[in-house]
């Protein structure tokens, strides 16, 4: 196996036994001809092992494109398609803001990450929503199935739970809600179709680092008596969620999960293809209401993206950020007792 180094921007990353320090990331790459040398060759951080590694251990899948079947060299293509809804649709997702768009901070995307390597194909797919009911990502992969031979086994789908975008589809409340939710279904197959179309000869490289210190848990132990019946009806518990200023709360319900685990991709020559991370934090917030944003989420592939080195005879670099096990999970950014302006919490985010 050759190996080369690829740098990413961030904190430095043993990538076996997770030592870190304050200076860039320099990531230890190695070209792998299969993906079954990749899933050996080292312990795998979150990333891989949930997001990768059940696509990987599938039946082998009969592949659709000669290219593909004439090499067995890692491959990889990525997209982005603009997922964005109209004016009018249904923003179902900000907490205590609900109502219709009337304008857009920043544009959301469907992001898609494809890798091959001549027998296996596997794609990931991971949309700027605060959620999508399965049964539109199943459509969706039925249509890449039908138009690429790619099997809806391989496809990985999930939303970044943004609060700043349509609830599918339970926020539904118009026609026009019926209708953008048709077109994100074709818009989603798109990312991925797109991505498998941009297929090239690539090499990866993965590590994780402690961002323990912009993650806290947003549930905490409060005494007894003082915690209100919850949404499903039961009542004693002694969990209070988001009530970090109350005076009733003891202590942090529980440990959070602090790594930031990140999947490089870079083209043959070295440029870079496509990032892919994973944080557990649930989100920023600070919206406006009616006002649409991809959260932390875009604010960190915007930045990232301006970081990388580019080369206009590739397609333009993706950058992706999944979530991770952020249900108990707020974001911290500063210890001072700043007041943010709308989005600005999220933009400081996204730099980091």
């Amino acid at each position: 196996m050759n190996r080369s180094r690829i740098n990413l921007h961030g904190n430095k990353s043993d990538l076996c036994s997770g030592k870190t320090d304050s200076t860039s990331v320099m990531l230890e790459a190695t070209r792998f001809t299969d993906l079954n040398s990749l899933k050996r060759s080292c312990m795998l951080p979150r990333i891989f092992l949930t997001l990768i590694l059940p696509a990987c251990v599938l039946l082998p899948t009969v592949i659709s494109s000669e290219a593909q079947a004439e090499t067995t060299e890692l491959q990889a293509g990525a997209a982005a398609i603009d997922i964005t809804p109209p004016v009018g649709t249904s923003l179902d997702g900000v907490i205590s803001k609900n109502g219709p768009v009337t304008g857009v901070h920043d544009r959301i995307f469907s992001r898609a990450l494809v890798l091959a390597d001549g027998d296996t194909r596997i794609a990931i797919c991971v949309n700027d929503l605060c959620m999508v009911e399965r049964s539109y990502f199943d459509r969706a992969k039925k249509i890449v199935f039908e138009k690429t031979g790619l099997p809806v086994d391989r496809i990985l789908m999930t939303s970044t739970h943004t609060h700043a975008a349509p609830r599918v589809p339970y926020g539904r409340a118009t026609e026009q809600d019926d209708v953008y939710y048709e077109q994100l279904v074709e818009q989603m197959a798109a990312a991925i179709i797109q991505a498998e179309q941009n297929l090239a000869p690539a090499q990866i490289a993965w590590g994780s680092f402690d961002a323990g210190k912009y993650a806290a848990c947003r549930r905490f132990l409060a005494e007894k008596g003082s915690v209100s019946i919850n949404p499903f009806g039961v009542a004693g518990e002694q969990i209070k969620s988001v009530a970090g200023q109350s005076k009733s709360i003891i202590q942090p319900a529980a440990p959070v999960d602090p790594q930031c685990s990140l999947l490089s991709v870079q083209h043959r020559d070295g440029t870079p293809l496509a990032i892919l991370g994973n944080m557990s934090i649930h989100y920023c917030g600070g919206y406006q209401k009616g006002q649409i944003s991809a959260d932390y989420f875009g604010a960190y592939t915007r930045h990232l993206a301006k970081k990388q080195t580019t080369e206009n005879s590739h397609p333009p670099f993706v950058g992706m950020l999944s979530n991770g096990t952020s249900g108990n999970v707020g974001a911290v950014m500063k210890q001072d007792k700043k007041k943010y302006a709308a989005f600005e919490w999220i933009e400081e985010a996204g730099k980091q």
